[in-house]
């Protein structure tokens, strides 16, 4: 059970470390939240293969060359642990990075993947980023904390385009705020080319009346679970309307959903998801539709 001896949403958290700052900010969120309800928490920081010959350049150990900044950020992350006052188990892996930060999660059975994001300003620089990665092909939850985000429960905006993936971020925003007491903003919005509208008005129509449906199908929901909340329907670029409506409720975080193990090319909503997770100032959580395959296993 976490704190107050309510619902533990997450037991086992896993958070990549690579020594910038972006990470050790992400890290100290997840040892603050681990701490109160609980959770474990296991830091993985990973060594990039390497296939050239550095001896040629003089260097006589190369493993240990190359290792040096992955001891470096899981020294800082034991140090973070200690001031947090939080255990932490620590490996330092050699692989692809985000290969082996999904790979770990999975066979460890963990709950949720940890990862720090910084602003960017091109989603092409986002999307060679070891945290796309990770989001786009995990098949766990994935929590990607920008720079200046905290993590916070009590107001929760949940985006959907009525897909299984949009209506499962839907589903987890409202048990996470049943279980933190917190309020709820589902949104889905209507993105049409000006130019589809005019030449074909009937599948325009049904389109929007679909996604008013969706709209109202949420309100339902909200009342008959008794969370608190709101459903809008926004027009326009939906990564924009998302945005906006984040900012102007000032919501603690946004839920996304996406297949898991289809990278980002078949991410939920297309490019939303990593047009949101590029501009945001706030955590996002992206929810998985599918099970996990898990093993239980014990650190090596």
């Amino acid at each position: 059970m976490g704190q107050y001896g309510r619902q533990q949403p997450y037991k086992k958290i896993v958070v990549g470390v690579d020594g910038s700052e972006p990470s050790l900010h992400a890290l100290r969120e997840t040892l603050r939240f681990a701490r109160n309800e609980g959770a474990e928490v296991f830091a993985i920081s990973v060594v990039p293969p390497y296939e050239g010959d550095l001896r040629l350049f003089g260097v006589k150990n190369i493993k240990a060359m190359l290792r040096e900044p992955c001891e470096k950020a899981l020294a800082v992350t034991k140090k973070a642990a200690e001031e947090e006052n939080v255990s932490v188990r620590t490996l330092c892996a050699e692989g692809v990075p985000h290969e082996e930060i999904i790979g770990f999660a999975e066979s460890h059975g963990c709950d949720l993947i940890v990862v720090g994001t910084k602003g960017y300003t091109l989603e092409k620089v986002f999307l060679g980023s070891v945290a796309s990665k990770v989001v786009g092909e995990s098949t766990v939850e994935v929590l990607a904390i920008p720079a200046e985000g905290r993590i916070g429960w009590s107001r929760i905006l949940c985006a959907t385009d009525g897909s299984p993936w949009g209506e499962a971020a839907v589903s987890r925003g409202l048990s996470l705020a049943r279980i933190y007491q917190g309020e709820v903003f589902v949104v889905s919005a209507t993105d049409l080319p000006q130019e589809l509208c005019e030449e074909v008005p009937a599948f325009a129509e049904g389109l929007a009346r679909e996604t008013r449906e969706r709209v109202e199908n949420a309100a339902a929901r909200l009342k008959s679970e008794d969370v608190r909340g709101q459903c809008l329907l926004r027009e326009g670029s939906a990564y924009k309307a998302i945005l906006e409506l984040a900012s102007e409720k000032g919501v603690d975080i946004i839920l996304m959903g996406s297949h898991g193990k289809t990278g980002f090319k078949r991410l939920l909503m297309g490019s939303v998801v990593e047009r949101v997770l590029a501009r945001t100032p706030c955590p996002v959580l992206v929810v998985k539709g599918t099970a996990s395959h898990r093993k239980g296993s014990t650190l090596p």
